[in-house]
């Protein structure tokens, strides 16, 4: 059985339809379950359950900055606001599917400044609600 490999190459991220230009590398959300404790003093093993809600993950990004740039300033914008948005990450067209989610910036943050390297920017954006793989 051959199993198709797949490049990042031609992925793309949008807010609220706006295409966020520039960006380096996406690290997709994965996500996560606390589990809670229930093993009791009459317990022969140690047992736990699964926890609700899930935590829904972050999505996380670098790119490379342009202060003052249209798509750059919406991200600021967004953080300032405290909004909620939608985004939309869309994988090349060799994968053809996006996930859409809803979620807020968490934090923005500027890369160290070196001779030879872009101005770059990571930004964390924090999920509210589940993937939605189409």
């Amino acid at each position: 059985m051959t199993i198709a490999k797949h490049i990042g190459h031609g992925t793309t991220l949008s807010i609220g339809g706006t295409p966020i230009a520039q960006v380096k590398t996406v690290t997709p959300p994965g996500i996560s379950r606390e589990e809670v404790d229930t093993t009791t003093l009459d317990s022969t093993v140690e047992d736990s359950l699964p926890s609700d809600p899930r935590n829904m993950g972050e999505l996380q990004l670098h790119l490379v900055w342009h202060p003052g740039d249209t798509n750059h300033e919406l991200l600021d914008t967004a953080f300032n606001a405290r909004t909620i948005s939608v985004y939309v990450l869309t994988y090349p067209s060799s994968v053809g599917k996006a996930d859409t989610f809803s979620g807020y910036i968490k934090s923005l943050t500027p890369t160290a400044l070196e001779g030879k390297n872009h101005l770059g920017r990571d930004v964390v954006i924090k999920l509210t609600t589940a993937i939605v793989r189409a």
